[in-house]
């Protein structure tokens, strides 16, 4: 039993919308008395985010080009929005050296306790002899509010 409950609908303008008519995409509000889009996402030069109307924000990047280098370095990520609090952080780590030495990468978020609420050092690591350059993919997660 039970009669489905609408969840979406498309409103006069032809715009997908909350059956409580909140845009689908758009301005998100962390106010409970205005009305705000159910996702926003926007992008700069430090990657993309989207943001959920229940507080709820992604943070990417890919790739994140990291310099060349040999051995391992700290460099730090500015998150393309930022969170209420430090968000849990991903990623991984690939060369684009490809002759010679088998490399071994790597990456540690929060190295010296730089882990917060608008960046995160991130500690790249290279096993190989030689230098090379990275593609990583990055992804952060937690609150906008």
């Amino acid at each position: 039993g039970g009669t489905p409950e609408e969840v979406l609908r498309i409103n006069s303008d032809g715009n997908l919308t909350s059956a409580k008519g909140d845009a689908f995409v758009g301005t998100a509000s962390s106010s409970t008395s205005t009305k705000g889009s159910i996702l926003e996402q926007g992008s700069n030069g430090n990657g993309r985010y989207i943001r959920f109307a229940d507080g709820t924000q992604i943070c990417y990047s890919i790739p994140y080009e990291w310099a060349n280098e040999y051995g391992s370095t700290t460099n730090t990520w500015t998150y393309p929005a930022a969170f209420s609090s430090a968000p849990a952080v991903v990623g991984n780590c690939a060369t684009r050296y490809s002759a010679g030495s088998v490399a071994v990468e790597g990456l540690m978020f929060g190295v010296s306790g730089n882990y917060g609420a608008g960046t995160t050092s991130v500690n790249v690591s290279h096993g190989s002899t030689r230098s090379a350059s990275y593609a990583s993919t990055v992804v952060a997660i937690g609150r906008w509010f």
